[in-house]
């Protein structure tokens, strides 16, 4: 089997082919890259090397998903409010 490796500023991440983190991270690199988000480029190597990257349209994503985490991180440590029925 081959692996999955994402390189960049980030730490690379290899996956066996068996595991099943392997599997769902291979759907959601391919929905980003529908989207425009992330270019693949294919290595024809045995075993054959897939790298991500992201676009400039994902950099001016990342901000927003920062905030929206950060935000996401401070409700769950706030008091619990009840919405409105």
């Amino acid at each position: 089997g081959g692996e999955l490796r994402v390189t960049g500023d980030y730490p690379a991440w290899e996956y066996r082919a068996d595991s099943p983190l392997r599997e769902r991270m291979v759907e959601l690199f391919r929905e980003l890259e529908r989207d425009g988000l992330i270019p693949r480029r294919e290595y024809l190597e045995v075993p054959v090397r897939v790298e991500y990257s992201a676009t400039e349209r994902c950099m001016r994503l990342l901000p927003v998903l920062e905030s929206l985490s950060d935000w996401a991180e401070a409700e769950m440590d706030g008091p619990e409010e009840k919405f409105p029925e």
